[in-house]
C-alpha cells in the first residue's frame, strides 16, 4: 500500500493511500491543506487526492481569448490543471511537543462528486487558546457619548473572556479581532478601542491584556500591515493587513508612530508560529508580502 505523509506546522500529519483493488502506484496532494474554521477546541482539515505530484505547468494555457477549454481538449489538458485520483486519507494530530499522545482518524474516502476532496473535522484540541470575538452584533452607536456604557463587545461577552484568559493554562493566548485595540488608527475613524468614541472600554481591555503575560492581539480590518506596542500597557497587536496591494490604503508612512514596530502599506498576510526553540516556548509573527517575500518577523519567548 502507497502512502503519502504531508508535515504542517500545527503539528498535523495527512496521510492518504491509494485504493487496493485499482493497483494504483500512489496517490499525491499537490494541492496540499487547508486548515480553517478553527474553533477553541476544534478545525476542520481539507485536502484533496492528485494523481500527479505537481501541476501541470507545461499544458495548454487559459488567455483572455481563451477562457474555456477547446475543442478537442480536456481540463487536464490545460496549464495548472492537477487531475483528481480516489483513495482515502486520514489525520494524525497531537499536541506540539507530546507526540507520545497522538490520535488518528479513521480512513476516510474522498469524495469524486466533490473533486476528490475530503474534510475531517478535529476535536479536543489543547494547541494553545486563540479568542474569535464578535464586535458588531452587540455594539453601541458610535455616536453615543464615551463612557462605561458603551460597549464593542457587550458585558457578557466581556466576561465570557476574562473568566477564560483567567482560567486558561495556554502557554501562549491570541485573541483575534476585527476591529484594532491598540493601533494607532486614522483620526477620523471612531468605531473601535483605538479610538476616541470607544476610548473608555478600550483602557478597559488594554488594563486587562497587559496585566497578564504572553497574550497577543491579532487585528484584521485594517488595510495596511503594522506591529505595535500601546505605550501605556505594553499590549502587543500585529495587523494581518489585505490580501492584495490593491486595497492597501487609508495609511501612510508619514503617520508613523513611536507605538508602532513595523509599518508597511502593503498587501500580504500573517504567518503565526509556535515551537520550542533551545527547550523553551516561543511565539513567532512574520508578515509576508504578496510577492512571497517576509518583511518583518519577531520572535518571542515565553515569561
Amino acid at each position: 500500500m502507497t502512502r503519502v505523509v504531508l508535515a504542517c506546522q500545527v503539528v498535523v500529519l495527512l496521510l492518504g493511500k491509494a485504493p487496493e483493488a485499482k493497483g494504483e502506484a500512489g496517490v499525491h496532494m499537490a494541492d496540499g491543506i487547508k486548515i480553517g474554521e478553527v474553533r477553541q477546541d476544534s478545525a476542520i482539515v481539507w485536502t484533496r487526492l492528485t494523481r500527479n505530484a505537481e501541476r501541470n505547468v507545461d499544458g495548454l494555457a487559459f488567455t483572455e481569448e481563451r477562457t474555456v477549454v477547446p475543442t478537442g481538449r480536456t481540463l487536464n489538458d490545460m496549464e495548472g490543471s492537477v487531475p483528481g485520483m480516489d483513495g482515502e486519507v486520514r489525520v494524525a494530530y497531537w499536541t506540539q511537543g507530546a507526540k507520545d499522545k497522538r490520535k488518528e482518524t479513521a480512513w476516510a474516502a474522498v469524495d469524486s462528486e466533490a473533486d476528490f476532496t475530503r474534510q475531517i473535522t478535529l476535536s479536543e484540541l489543547t494547541v494553545g487558546r486563540t479568542y474569535e470575538v464578535e464586535g458588531r452584533d452587540f455594539r453601541s452607536s458610535n455616536t453615543q457619548p464615551d463612557g462605561p456604557g458603551k460597549t464593542i463587545w457587550d458585558a457578557k461577552q466581556k466576561q465570557w473572556f476574562y473568566d477564560t484568559v483567567k482560567e486558561s493554562n495556554a502557554t501562549f493566548r491570541i485573541l483575534v479581532s476585527p476591529t484594532p485595540l491598540v493601533g494607532p488608527d486614522r483620526q477620523n475613524k471612531n468605531d473601535n478601542y483605538a479610538n476616541a468614541g470607544f476610548s473608555y472600554e478600550g483602557a478597559e481591555m488594554r488594563k486587562f491584556l497587559g496585566g497578564r503575560k504572553n497574550i497577543y492581539v491579532i487585528c484584521g480590518d485594517r488595510h495596511w500591515q503594522y506591529a505595535s506596542a500601546d505605550p501605556v500597557t505594553g499590549v502587543r497587536e500585529f495587523s494581518t493587513g489585505p490580501s492584495s496591494d490593491t486595497h492597501a490604503q487609508g495609511f501612510s508612512d508619514s503617520m508613523r508612530t513611536p507605538m508602532h514596530r513595523y509599518l508597511r502599506i502593503k498587501g500580504g498576510f500573517l504567518v503565526v508560529t509556535v515551537d520550542r526553540p533551545a527547550g523553551k516556548p516561543a511565539i513567532t509573527f512574520q508578515h509576508y508580502g504578496t510577492d512571497g517575500k517576509i518583511y518583518h518577523e519577531e520572535e518571542l519567548t515565553a515569561e
